[in-house]
């Protein structure tokens, strides 16, 4: 039984997926059926964690996860859960794609996850993609895949840097590195690009749409998370990087600042993601005991907030009963979405008692006991504290968005409910999972059980000269108007949208991810994978 727990968790979603499709033309048949298919599959993947959480080690053709993956691969799929029944509320196309994109996503961030070999970790980053990029194409045809090129960019950066990582340690294996150098740094790009932490690229913009792919983005998200626990704990053992905490930082203040310049709920959500996937990158920049414990609080809350804020706040346009409707207003379980979309969002930008609360705590508890030592961390509290402030700021007009049906309400609500005894009791929740997660990663137990360390005492002057350049940002980006596109680069882009060059882009840069991972397969060949 053990032993099918493995292939259970991850075929799981594709058969159910596979299900659906089947018996497209019968309604209560397909919701049954594939229903029973997907929780069991869900299931499979908790009872996966459970076994590894209480020493077992299950196994299948070579896929098994160490506790941090098998942690991220449950809290995925939960997220996505959360997100099945607004797809199935769409129009039968649309619903019948974002079904199949769901499930096959799904399967491949968990076989991800399971996954102990560059090569098969190489191959399986391109599928999320695809299954995505396909049911753009085939449930919206008029607005496609946005993030598309995005997708297929950190595709190619992924690959990159995983050829890099074989070629330099001569095994398929994932073994550690040592360091961030270029290959884990290409991964960790690509891992960025898919949580959505990149303004206006990939996953932050699908999530701001308004079509199927807007939820079909949490799969991304939790691919993201995946590839970021590789890199980060897996190839370069928690190293700390100056330069991946600092440009972190950055992006969470272009994050807050986009949140604010947001015109649509679907774009102040985006900004919220990107700032709680900012967060988690800031942590594993820091790095070290601390920095690391940060993000290992940090990157499941984030998936799972992600899909709360997702199956909430997420517009639904074709759902029969659109929640922009003044009459749909008036029902009780808006009231009920909104309250879930709140406690989501509060996780991703780390507002207590929310769920990302301990971990962005600790990452600017962190971060403020080496600023007195190294002053330029300073700047990594201000930038992490603002951004997440103004991104917070962003998406209190967004919560007047949230509006679905009874089902996907209460689901939300209780993905909410999860998020908030996380963050009141993180250390009952947590504190034996951490201490198995460090030790299987070997960081060591760095912090006493009580919790994290309490911010040192800042002088007035230093915190001044910390915070007036933010606020001349953040001034700067309220008061002065946003100025209109010339001419000529209107007229660009609209040559760029007729002749498809965005899309053209995207399939060139896949077909190169492609031949990579082809390569690399060759290459795992030469060395003895097979």
């Amino acid at each position: 039984m053990t032993q099918a727990l493995v292939p259970a968790a991850i075929l799981g979603p594709a058969a159910a997926a596979l299900v659906w499709l089947a018996l497209v033309r019968w309604v209560w048949p397909r919701r049954l059926v594939a229903g029973a298919v997907w929780i069991g599959s869900q299931a499979a993947a908790w009872a996966v964690f459970w076994e590894v959480f209480g020493g077992e080690q299950p196994a299948w053709m070579g896929l098994g996860p160490d506790l941090l993956r098998a942690t991220l691969a449950a809290a995925a799929g939960a997220a996505v859960t959360l997100v099945l029944p607004r797809i199935e509320l769409l129009a039968p196309r649309a619903s019948s794609a974002g079904m199949a994109a769901a499930g096959v996503g799904l399967a491949a961030v968990v076989a991800a996850a399971y996954s102990s070999s560059l090569v098969a970790l190489a191959v399986i980053a391109l599928l999320p993609t695809i299954a995505v990029g396909l049911a753009g194409a085939v449930g919206d045809r008029p607005r496609g895949a946005p993030g598309l090129l995005g997708f297929a960019a950190a595709d190619a950066a992924v690959v990159g840097g995983l050829l890099i990582v074989l070629e330099r340690s001569g095994t398929t294996g994932l073994e550690p590195v040592g360091s961030l150098d270029l290959g884990v740094a290409l991964v960790l790009l690509g891992a960025a690009v898919k949580l959505g932490a990149v303004p206006h690229v990939g996953t932050w913009r699908a999530s701001a749409g308004e079509g199927i792919v807007s939820p079909l983005a949490v799969v991304l998200r939790g691919q993201g998370a995946v590839l970021a626990a590789v890199a980060a704990f897996t190839l370069a053992r928690v190293s700390p990087s100056a330069p991946l905490a600092a440009v972190s930082a950055g992006l969470a203040v272009l994050a807050g600042l986009a949140g604010l310049a947001a015109r649509s709920p679907g774009g102040s959500l985006a900004a919220v993601g990107g700032a709680g996937a900012a967060a988690a990158l800031v942590a594993l920049g820091l790095g070290g005991g601390v920095g690391a414990r940060a993000a290992l609080v940090l990157l499941p809350v984030f998936v799972l907030a992600s899909g709360v804020v997702a199956a909430s706040g997420w517009p639904g346009v074709g759902d029969p009963r659109d929640p922009r409707d003044p009459r749909e207003r008036r029902r009780a379980w808006r009231w009920v979405a909104a309250l879930a979309l709140a406690i989501g969002a509060a996780s991703l930008v780390g507002l207590p008692p929310a769920g990302g609360f301990p971990g962005t705590w600790l990452a600017l508890s962190l971060a403020s006991a080496r600023a007195v030592s190294e002053p330029w961390h300073l700047a990594l509290v201000v930038g992490l504290a603002s951004g997440l402030a103004l991104a917070g700021i962003g998406a209190i007009a967004a919560l007047r968005s949230a509006g679905t049906r009874p089902l996907p309400a209460a689901l939300s609500l209780l993905g909410g409910l999860a998020l908030l005894y996380a963050g009141a009791q993180p250390m009952r929740l947590g504190l034996g999972w951490l201490i198995r997660v460090e030790r299987e990663l070997g960081i060591g137990e760095v912090l006493p059980s009580a919790g994290a360390p309490a911010l040192p005492a800042i002088g007035g002057v230093d915190l001044a000269w910390a915070v007036a350049p933010a606020l001349l940002i953040v001034g700067a980006g309220l008061v002065l108007p946003s100025p209109a596109p010339p001419r000529f680069a209107r007229r660009a882009a609209g040559l760029a949208r007729r002749l498809r060059l965005g899309r053209a882009l995207a399939a060139l840069l896949e077909g190169a991810a492609a031949a990579g991972a082809a390569w690399i397969v060759l290459r795992g060949v030469d060395l003895g994978f097979l």
